[in-house]
């Protein structure tokens, strides 16, 4: 039986960085008094699913845990459906750090030149023209950047354009996002990835060799899992959107992964898929009559830590 207690050292223990997010010692409190009101093993295990997917999203959002209502949340805790996020873009466009080109009335961020910032926000704009796409290489090899923001507007990630980023552990990718390209962040440090469900592709090794990638919800507007898409990254489990058809040739090579969960919907795995991971069918899980409704445990844990 899996302890508790060893899954949230297991957590701090990789990335100590979610102590700024949330001290250990009050998630380790919560756990006990949630245990002495009587929650099982099991009961124990799925509060703090909800716990660390709250975690994520405070860690994406820069949300503070104390400020929280369910309003905020952009994924229900229990069935992923998407609830709008209200949340706003605090950290402000430096529109000076970017060489960009036009193509057809938008423009494409073609280069970032101030590597020294370890925090990026994508504007919607520059200089009145919407940013459209980040092209290839455009922040290849930054090694300061730990954080990028997109605000709302782009659409596109080119191929190799974060790619040996090896800082870069948090992403806010935009409601916009439609395509993200070949190697976009392979080699990037990457704890946690949330893919908006406009995105309908993702390329070849997008998220190979990220080995501190954890946890991942991939967008339901996906029909295809690409080549080595996750090849040599650090996921243990994933869930495979309900729209997909087929899991390409690698796309799990050499990474942790350990269970995957899909539905009937899938028709071909090609070779190589299910060597060295125990693939699980389930049937896709109903969708909550009311979202906000199902995250209960986390709510809860919101209202432990305001009255501290």
């Amino acid at each position: 039986m899996t302890n508790i207690y060893d899954l949230i050292a297991d957590l701090y223990t990789d990335d100590e960085s979610w102590n700024q997010v949330l001290r250990r010692e009050y998630a380790d409190e919560f756990l006990r008094r949630e245990a002495f009101a009587g929650a099982d093993d099991d009961e124990l295990i799925d509060i703090w699913s909800q716990v660390m997917f709250l975690l994520v999203y405070c860690g994406n959002s820069g949300a503070n845990i104390g400020d929280l209502s369910g309003e905020d949340f952009i994924y229900c805790l229990q069935c992923g459906k998407k609830v709008e996020n209200t949340f706003k873009v605090t950290a402000k466009a430096k529109e000076s750090v970017f060489k960009t080109e036009e193509f057809g009335g938008e423009l494409i961020i073609t280069q970032y030149i101030g590597f020294d910032d370890p925090v990026v926000v994508i504007p919607s704009t520059i200089n009145g023209m919407r940013v459209n796409e980040i092209g290839s290489k455009a922040f290849y090899g930054c090694k300061s950047l730990t954080e990028v923001v997109f605000e709302e507007g782009c659409q596109i990630i080119d191929g190799e354009a974060f790619e040996y980023c090896e800082k870069l552990k948090k992403i806010n990718f935009p409601k916009s996002l439609l395509v993200i390209g070949e190697r976009a962040f392979s080699s990037t440090g990457l704890v946690d990835v949330v893919i908006p469900d406009n995105v309908t592709e993702i390329g070849y090794y997008a998220f190979g060799d990220c080995s501190n990638l954890k946890r991942v919800i991939l967008s339901n507007g996906l029909t295809e899992i690409s080549r080595s898409i996750f090849r040599r990254s650090g996921i243990t489990e994933i869930d495979i959107p309900k729209n997909v058809t087929i899991i390409c040739e690698s796309a799990f090579e050499d990474s942790k992964l350990t269970k995957v969960n899909f539905s009937k919907s899938v028709l071909k795995i090609e070779k190589g898929i299910l060597v060295t991971i125990k693939a699980t069918f389930n049937q896709p899980q109903p969708e909550c009559e009311k979202p906000l409704q199902a995250m209960r445990a986390a709510l809860q844990f919101v209202r432990h830590f305001k009255m501290r």
